[in-house]
């Protein structure tokens, strides 16, 4: 559950065999109310982009949607949040809130304030989108994201080709199962805890994490 909100996420290891829903989550308060089977959330806490083109306009004109409480309480672990900057973030974001970043938002980011999102990362979990403007369901290069270390890179599956081909491909190592370790450098804030994580124990088994150097490995790919 969310009561102990500075608590370290379980270890993927712990959530085998386990659904995960993230979503955004009804007050505390709404509980104690009587007879009330929903209540209403706003759009506020939708990926960073938005939230910076509505602060330049008009933030009261938030769109209300409904949300059921029987839904609400099935978010137990991962909920969404509003990502304002990273000092914010540092100082107040809990261990189960999660901020989306829209394409151009992470990338902005990930060239500007690599190190801070790199830091950012390494306590907190990510998503990234693709942007609105891939009408075509075109696919971004999931590798910008991962070199800052973003846990969750959105993809168009429907859409074949090189990126979905790294997206895959990067999952291979072990054995598709949907989750690799990130380098211990992105996960780490010394080297005496990076080296003594570098074999790590992953879906069940002892490995070699085959990315555990402390020095950055960027793939680049040719148009």
């Amino acid at each position: 559950t969310l009561s102990n909100e500075y608590r370290p996420l379980p270890t993927p290891n712990d959530l085998r065999g386990k659904i995960i829903i993230k979503s955004k989550k009804l007050p505390p308060s709404f509980s104690n109310e009587i007879n009330k089977e929903y209540g209403e959330i706003t759009d506020d806490e939708d990926c960073y982009e938005d939230n910076r083109r509505r602060s330049k306009k008009d933030m009261s004109s938030k769109r209300h949607r409904r949300l059921a409480l029987a839904f609400s309480d099935l978010v137990t672990l991962l909920r969404s949040a509003a990502f304002e900057d990273f000092e914010t973030s540092f100082n107040e974001q809990q261990s189960g809130q999660v901020c989306a970043f829209s394409e151009n938002a992470g990338l902005r980011l990930a060239t500007s304030d690599a190190e801070e999102f790199v830091n950012y990362n390494k306590r907190f979990l990510s998503r990234i989108s693709p942007g609105t403007w891939r009408v075509d369901s075109s696919n971004l290069n999931p590798q910008d994201f991962w070199n800052v270390g973003c846990q969750m890179v959105s993809m168009n599956y429907q859409t074949a080709g090189k990126f979905m081909d790294v997206y895959f491909g990067r999952f291979l190592s072990n054995g598709g199962c949907g989750y690799v370790l990130k380098p211990t450098y992105l996960r780490y804030d010394n080297a005496a805890a990076a080296a003594a994580a570098s074999s790590s124990i992953v879906s069940g088994r002892l490995s070699t994490n085959l990315y555990s150097s402390n020095t950055p490995q960027i793939l680049h790919i040719k148009e």
